[in-house]
């Protein structure tokens, strides 16, 4: 029989070498056992990737910050702590076991750190979360109304930086811990919660663990079966953007986000997913509220606009917006034809729905851009044309709305409302 290369090693080192052994036949004998025990777990938890694949590019969480943000850690004594990065799936679950909030409860309730951002913030909200897990009382609604507390207390104190405080506070590590020690992560039911998910993944990015997050989504586009089968990836891969969005000035992280969604979506077996909810939502942070971001660099921006499967007629107004603010070359002809072209008569100008009035904000925003952006080039007339065709489409003015456009913005330019 063929013995393997661990066990000949051992066989070797029983036969060759009388006991007691040698310090070093010691270190050599405990480095085989280690190798062996992390390479079984490894498999046990089926993380590891086939070596002949890239390693993904997802941020991973340094040991400092999970330092700071675990507060059920901190209460551990540094010879309990794990002095690795918790990367390979034996080191996450000796972590996720050594932080079990179900062993870690002690009745208080500490930051990991006195000097952070999130220092001066009020930790009952932990205290309570742990002593509910603690006497297994903790049910999703309840973890959703402590992510819900701990987002009022972090952004009603008046901190520099959400992110930071939200990252020192450490209420997703706690949530992480006990889906983890309840068993919901193994069939990410939890992720069917529509108000519960996008709260869980900004506080996971936050503090810097949107790399399991990632994992989830991997399983959603891979796996058969009922326990991923009713997820939408489409929808949590918007949410996953949405998170690495919200309380950041840089939008980089969230662009190449879309574009490996892309190239996961494109490689799954199972259906094509819909990239347009995510791509949609930073197409419009991008433009829409561009004054909170500095813009990404233009190769990615050019990738972003260059998804092929995305683009339809629907999708040529928010396509066009883009153009206007590209980083090295932005254009105002798509949106001017876009403009232009619009039938005072259609349904998404005189409908009064929801869906409807967003549309109008959307092509309002893209007007008044064009329109800022002819006047730098000092083409005033072009402008002119481009609000006249605003006041005849009636945008700006709808119930329950204020003016989208002044009428000290008409008149500067020669256009008068009716």
């Amino acid at each position: 029989m063929q013995t393997t290369k661990t066990l000949g090693s051992l066989k070797h080192l029983f036969v060759q070498q009388p006991l007691p052994l040698t310090k070093r036949d010691s270190q050599k004998l405990l480095k085989t056992l280690t190798t062996s025990f992390r390479a079984h777990l490894d498999r046990e938890h089926g993380l590891t990737h086939d070596p002949s694949q890239p390693v993904a590019t997802a941020p991973r969480i340094s040991r400092s910050e999970l330092a700071s943000t675990a507060d059920s850690s901190s209460q551990l004594s540094a010879s309990r702590r794990i002095p690795t990065h918790p990367h390979r799936p034996v080191e996450r679950h000796l972590q996720a076991v050594l932080n079990n909030p179900l062993f870690s409860h002690n009745g208080t309730s500490k930051l990991a750190s006195s000097d952070g951002p999130g220092a001066e913030l009020d930790t009952h909200p932990k205290a309570v979360f742990e002593a509910a897990v603690a006497r297994g009382i903790m049910t999703l609604p309840r973890a959703l109304g402590f992510l819900l507390k701990s987002k009022q207390v972090i952004t009603q104190s008046g901190v520099a930086s959400v992110s930071k405080a939200m990252a020192e506070y450490g209420a997703g590590l706690l949530v992480l811990n006990w889906l983890r020690s309840s068993g919901l992560e193994r069939q990410l039911a939890f992720l069917e919660n529509q108000r519960f998910t996008p709260l869980l993944l900004e506080f996971m990015v936050a503090e810097g663990l949107d790399d399991l997050a990632w994992v989830w989504l991997e399983r959603m586009c891979t796996q058969g079966g009922d326990q991923v089968s009713n997820h939408n990836p489409g929808r949590f891969l918007r949410a996953l953007v949405d998170a690495n969005y919200i309380n950041t000035v840089e939008l980089e992280t969230a662009y190449r986000l879309m574009l490996r969604g892309d190239a996961l979506f494109k490689k799954s077996d199972r259906i094509p997913f819909d990239l347009r909810p995510a791509w949609l939502s930073l197409a419009w942070e991008t433009t829409g509220h561009s004054w909170r971001h500095t813009p990404p660099e233009a190769s990615l921006y050019d990738a972003f606009l260059g998804l092929p499967k995305l683009y339809n007629s629907n999708l040529v107004m928010h396509k066009a917006h883009l153009e206007l603010y590209h980083p090295t070359k932005p254009s105002h002809d798509r949106a001017v034809e876009y403009i232009m072209s619009r039938k005072t008569d259609s349904a998404s100008f005189t409908d009064t729905s929801p869906k409807s009035a967003r549309f109008r904000d959307k092509c309002t925003a893209l007007a008044l851009d064009t329109c800022q952006r002819l006047l730098s080039l000092d083409e005033v007339k072009l402008a002119q044309d481009i609000l006249k065709k605003v006041q005849d489409l009636g945008l700006g003015q709808f119930p329950g709305h204020d003016y989208l456009v002044s009428d000290e913005d008409l008149k500067s330019l020669g256009v008068f409302r009716a």
